[in-house]
Formats: C-alpha cells, structure tokens, sequence
C-alpha cells in the first residue's frame, strides 16, 4: 500500500489492490478486509457505541 505514502486516496488504493472499480461506494476497505461480512456503517455504529459507555454506563459514574 504504497500509494498511501505516497499521499493516494484510500479508496483509490482499494480500487486498484482489489480490482473492484468504485470500491469506496461498495463497501470499501472494511467490506474488503471482512470478506463483506463488515460494512463502514456498522463499524461506526460499533464505535460510537463504545466511545459513549462511559458516559451512559453506572460503573463509569463510581
């Protein structure tokens, strides 16, 4: 993955790694790397759930 050092879009990068055209709309990296079993959206999802525990959860308020 050279071409990101060299300053190249991620999804480009994918694109051309890949073979698939337009990649970054059609599950991208993650979708990539999972086999499809992932998507960017559930990733987000996941993360934001996460990042607010400590703010929703009891234990965090001890």
């Amino acid at each position: 993955m050279a071409g990101l050092a060299a300053g190249h879009e991620l999804g480009d990068e994918m694109a051309r790694l890949t073979g698939v055209e337009n990649i970054k709309h059609k599950g991208g990296a993650i979708g990539a790397f999972t086999h499809g079993l992932l998507s960017r959206s559930s990733v987000y999802h996941q993360a934001l759930i996460l990042a607010l525990c400590p703010f929703t959860h009891p234990l965090y308020q001890q």
